[in-house]
């Protein structure tokens, strides 16, 4: 073991800093589904997924205790106070559109993200 001083520099998001989020939000979707497990289970198993899922939030405090001021408030906004799990019932949503379609559900979310307003004319046609 080294006597090796801990790092406390606060890290600010960079080029990783959508790895980083990804890797948070997937942290969070797995501690809620965890969360939720236990309402239907055993005593052994629900201490078992207690576990789980109080290391799952150390992970995501741990990681928000060592980001920049600016950093943790986009993480306090877009993984620990959202809906992460409404994330995950849209990407289950995707995996049955065809390339086209995923396309352009992904032209809608960056037009919606730029601020534009979108006007749906006629929902009965094939867009």
């Amino acid at each position: 073991m080294t006597n090796e001083p801990l790092n406390t520099e606060k890290e600010s998001f960079r080029d990783e800093s959508l790895m980083l989020l990804r890797g948070m939000v997937c942290t969070k979707i797995a501690s809620e589904y965890f969360h939720n497990l236990k309402a239907g289970v055993a005593k052994n198993t629900k201490h078992l997924f207690n576990t789980y899922t109080n290391k799952l939030d150390w992970i995501l405090s741990d990681c928000a205790d060592r980001i920049d001021n600016e950093s943790k408030r986009v993480f306090e906004e877009e993984v620990r106070n959202s809906d992460v799990i409404g994330h995950e019932e849209i990407l289950s949503d995707l995996i049955f559109l065809t390339p086209e379609e995923r396309l352009l559900v992904s032209k809608v979310i960056k037009a919606l993200r730029k601020g534009e307003k979108l006007d749906f004319v006629d929902e009965t046609k094939n867009y």
